[in-house]
């Protein structure tokens, strides 16, 4: 048609001289995750932030399909209005952007991209200026590949072949479509079958059948090819046959469903969706609560884990959402002040959506999850909050058992700074009490074993009310000898949840002067309706890098520990050192020793900061609700290992113990993570983990007076397929220690794998899990994993009482079964007031 091009220049361009804004990234929210600040919860799953690049015409966004958190954006360029053109590319989840267009004509005008599915570095750009061009490297340079027989080639789309990835479709203006087999190296027209000279707007390729191709065409609807191109029908029966076709999207699981979006008919204003279920046979309308005669459509995106939810972006109207096939429309654009919308994207595990706009450049919807898990039989699984760059949530989350029993959760808290992983901490489900206890360290400028600087430590609590009635919670701050430091009380609503620093209570809890700098203590919450309670400590090390690190509850409604308790692993020199925190909860004195062993059962002489002479054996007493530090001095240039037992006296109760390893290399402290004390089992079950540059070590110990041997089998996330070159024997000698990672045990077992490892004996052992990560830049970092005692129910009922996603944090659950039937569980997450957030 003779002024289609101007029509539709018109169209994209004229609604889009609008004000700009530019969103800033405030980054003190990094040192937020425990404030419990009601803003960061105001910042729901529903609500799309902006993330730049900056105020400009976003003409097309595109995923990694592999490393999602690099973006590309596709600009277009408009003299004054929009001043940059070409490609913008982010590796950081839209934190920060930068051009990728070298190799390009200044400020092309990019209307589509696609990515290679195998091999990511490759890219496509369709310049409506002239062409298509590709990169090797992941955008960082381009060549022109579209050569004769066209001369000014203008792009509207572009598609590739899922399978065959050197197979690439490219939908021109006026001039039809075009295909090359050879990576863009030649092109040849593939348009028999369309009217003459038509203007291709969009192309879809089938994932399953890649010689079926749909295209839409402006005027003239949608057209199909069984033959990959070669020869084209028209396939719009049931819509109007002059449709302007703006978008079209496969379902991914069920391809012979699709969606066509409209953005005019008979040259008229009209944004439709029409769905086939018969692979482009036949079309209906889908389009209840959309403005189909306000606005046109640009955009299209299935949520690629329910297809039953699509995205739609209207020219003028915003994002719409459809939770049933398209059988209802709802507005979707809260935050997104730019109405504009020319393409949606989302990542492959659905958890956030992308949208580039006209004016205001790109957004994001975070919006994971309630989620449903099913886990098989001593089988694991695990699902994760959309990731650290988009905005700030936190909260708390819940798991209800809706099949089978409960499994042992675990939720892992990661802190991304500056684009790398510099903290992770794992922490078990917290079951609801009426009364618990955990320790406090408030210090700054801390000297560490280095001697290279000081480091800052807080602690910081979590607290969830579950019950649908108000709590009212006592707060008593105690010394080492069990001395009242502080009192107050709080009151929390019900379903709430709140999160703090000990001096963010005020003025219903005061600390004694000079607690927040210089502090030691515990903190006891009672409650008169049972809570749910976490607590982190957090280090700011001395490159400015904040440490999560668990910190142990005792639930003090139940009663104390007796017995031996054992702690799995103590590392001492060689940039480790070991900090043992003993807690008496009891009303009378407690007294026992603490015996240090290495591997071969011998004892471990290590130096006490504070001591005068290294000794493998040290005594306690501890006052009535008072604690002891016991820090290792990490003097030894050479890594000492082992572990430790302590043993109350008769007649006495135990301590309730936990250990903090630290890591310190190049004189930075790089990593922290406490465990608790634990009693033996005689079978267990981890959870391995070796994706995304994890691994995963344990250390198991022989408490007994003879030698025993350990079994050790690898399974698949089923809990029963065998993995690995397993099963594989320990053999411990008394008091005997073993510490190594999981592929040491069972060789065979792949990088990305992920699974469960079964150790059983017919004797008492002791084991703990840690997950091992180096980061970006080679920092060694450490997370201890809760371990699935297969003699013990788990902790029931499911509650985390803080997540935290967004501003540069992550938060993963891991469930890992010890039943011999099938779990279901569904997971909530929730805010500050116990509303939804993270809403799927």
């Amino acid at each position: 048609m003779k002024n289609e091009l101007s029509r539709r220049v018109r169209r994209d361009f004229s609604p889009c001289f609008l004000g700009h804004s530019y969103w800033q990234w405030t980054y003190f929210l990094v040192v937020s995750v425990l404030y419990g600040l009601s803003q960061a919860s105001v910042a729901s799953a529903q609500t799309w932030t902006n993330i730049g690049p900056g105020p400009d015409y976003v003409r097309v966004v595109r995923i990694d399909p592999v490393t999602q958190s690099t973006l590309y954006a596709g600009m277009v360029f408009e003299g004054g209005h929009y001043p940059v053109g070409g490609v913008f590319k982010s590796i950081d989840g839209g934190h920060t952007w930068s051009n990728s267009s070298r190799g390009m004509p200044t400020n092309p005008d990019i209307y589509s991209l696609v990515i290679d599915p195998k091999t990511p570095s490759t890219l496509y750009a369709g310049n409506f200026d002239g062409g298509v061009y590709k990169s090797l490297d992941g955008g960082a340079t381009w060549t022109a590949t579209m050569s004769p027989p066209l001369s000014n080639p203008k792009v509207y789309s572009l598609a590739i072949d899922p399978q065959t990835t050197s197979t690439v479709y490219v939908g021109m203006a006026y001039s039809g479509l075009y295909k090359s087999t050879d990576g863009g190296g030649t092109w040849n027209a593939a348009s028999t079958g369309m009217p003459a000279n038509p203007s291709v707007y969009t192309i879809a390729v089938d994932p399953n059948t890649p010689s079926t191709v749909y295209a839409g065409l402006d005027s003239y609807g949608v057209y199909k090819s069984t033959d990959g191109g070669a020869h084209w029908s028209a396939a719009g029966s049931g819509m109007p046959a002059d449709a302007d076709i703006g978008a079209l999207a496969i379902n991914p699981v069920t391809p012979s469903t699709l969606y066509a979006a409209t953005e005019a008919i008979s040259g008229t204003t009209a944004g439709w969706v029409y769905i086939s279920t018969d692979s482009g046979s036949t079309w209906s309308p889908v389009s209840t609560g959309l403005p189909v005669t306000t606005c046109g459509l640009h955009a299209l995106a299935i949520d690629p884990v329910t297809p039953s939810t699509v995205y739609a972006g209207e020219f003028g109207c915003g994002v719409y959402k459809s939770t049933n096939s398209g059988g209802n429309w709802s507005p979707l654009s809260t935050g997104m002040p730019d109405p504009y919308v020319h393409s949606i994207v989302i990542v492959s595990a659905a958890t956030t959506v992308y949208a580039g706009t006209c004016n205001t450049g790109v957004y994001v919807l975070t919006q994971q999850v309630g989620i449903q898990l099913t886990i098989s039989a001593t089988g694991t699984g695990s699902t994760s909050t959309p990731g650290p760059y988009g905005p700030f949530i936190t909260g708390y989350a819940s798991g209800t058992v809706k099949a089978g029993s409960a499994p042992y959760a675990t939720a892992v808290f990661s802190n991304t700074q500056n684009g790398v992983v510099v903290s992770e901490a794992g922490v078990p489900a917290s079951p609801a009490t009426i009364a618990a206890r955990f320790f406090v360290d408030s210090r700054t400028k801390v000297g560490t074993p280095s001697g290279n600087g000081t480091v800052d430590i807080r602690t910081g609590f979590a607290v969830v009310n579950g019950n649908s009635t108000a709590a009212n919670l006592n707060l008593k701050l105690r010394d080492s000898n069990g001395s009242t430091l502080a009192g107050g009380n709080l009151q929390l609503a019900a379903g709430a949840h709140i999160a703090k620093f000990l001096d963010q209570l005020a003025p219903n809890f005061v600390l004694p002067s000079g607690f927040t700098n210089n502090g030691l203590g515990s903190l006891e919450i009672t409650s008169d309706w049972p809570v749910s309670v976490l607590a982190l400590r957090l280090t700011v090390n001395q490159r400015g890098d904040l440490l999560l690190t668990s910190t142990p509850i005792s639930d003090l409604s139940r009663t104390a520990p007796s017995g031996v308790l054992s702690f799995p692993q103590i590392v001492d020199g060689g940039g480790l050192h070991t900090t043992l925190i003993l807690m008496n909860t009891s009303n009378a004195l407690e007294t026992g020793s603490v015996r240090l062993y290495s591997d071969d059962g011998s004892p471990l002489s290590t130096y006490m900061t504070g001591g005068s002479a290294a000794d493998s054996s040290f005594s306690y007493s501890i006052a009535p609700g008072g604690f002891l530090r016991l820090e290792t001095d990490g003097s030894p240039p050479n890594v000492n290992a082992g572990w430790a037992q302590l043993t109350p006296d008769a007649g006495m109760s135990a301590p309730v113990s936990a250990a903090i390893f630290s890591l310190t290399q190049h004189g930075t402290l790089v990593t922290e993570s406490g465990i608790p004390a634990i009693t033996s089992t005689t079978h267990a079950r981890i959870y391995v983990d070796k994706s995304g540059g994890h691994d995963t070590g344990l250390a198991v110990t022989n408490p007994g007076g003879s030698s025993i041997r350990i079994t050790a089998a690898a399974y698949q996330t089923d809990g029963v397929t065998p993995a690995g070159n397993g099963p594989g024997t320990v053999d411990l000698v008394s008091s005997g220690h073993a510490a190594k990672f999981v592929g040491q045990f069972i060789a065979g077992l792949p990088d990305g794998f992920t699974g469960v490892l079964d150790l059983v004996s017919a004797s008492s052992f002791n084991v703990i899990t840690l997950r091992s990560l180096i980061n970006g830049r080679g920092d060694f970092l450490l997370t201890t994993f809760p371990v699935a005692d297969m003699n013990q129910a788990p902790p029931a009922p499911l509650i985390f009482p803080q997540i935290a996603d967004g501003g540069g944090y992550q938060t993963q659950i891991i469930l890992l079964s010890t039943s011999a039937a099938a779990s279901t569980v569904a997971l909530s997450y929730m805010g500050d007031d116990g509303s939804p957030i993270l809403n799927h």
